[in-house]
């Protein structure tokens, strides 16, 4: 009995020794499949662009023109897709309706018909990198 709390103290110490040795190791095992269904979903994102110019399939040029307008003066990013007999030009790829909307108002001044629709598939903006906070050092006063 008087060799129990040695015991106890000489257990406790090995067994909190062996809880650090294996610090921070995670294995991740997924299966191929998940990884390609979360890869597609990405690709497959629903949205909303702004329709900006309807024409029939003789207006291509004009369109091409509106797009590449858009493009460089208002630095949104223009498509031109035809569905015939049509050539439609939409801006934008917002996941957010409230966004899709106050660029629309936007383009109104310039394009009096545009609206929103809705898209089954829009491009996923890249991610920016976050900007570096560097740390300015205090200025001090002169010491005269």
């Amino acid at each position: 009995m008087k060799y129990l709390p040695l015991l106890l103290l000489i257990f406790t110490t090995l067994s909190l020794k062996a809880q650090t040795k294996e610090f921070g190791k995670i294995k991740l095992d997924e299966e191929k499949s998940i990884t390609d269904l979360i890869t597609e979903s990405e690709k497959n994102l629903e949205g909303y662009r702004v329709q900006i110019f309807t024409g029939n399939a003789r207006d291509r040029k004009k369109a091409e023109e509106i797009k590449k307008t858009v493009e460089s003066e208002l630095a949104l990013k223009a498509y031109v897709e035809y569905q015939a007999p049509l050539v439609k030009v939409r801006v934008g790829n917002f996941i957010d309706k409230l966004e899709a909307i106050i660029v629309r108002e936007k383009l109104k001044k310039k394009f009096r018909n545009a609206y929103l629709v809705k898209v089954k598939q829009i491009e996923i903006p890249e991610e920016e990198a976050p900007e570096q906070i560097t740390e300015e050092e205090p200025q001090t006063a002169p010491l005269d």
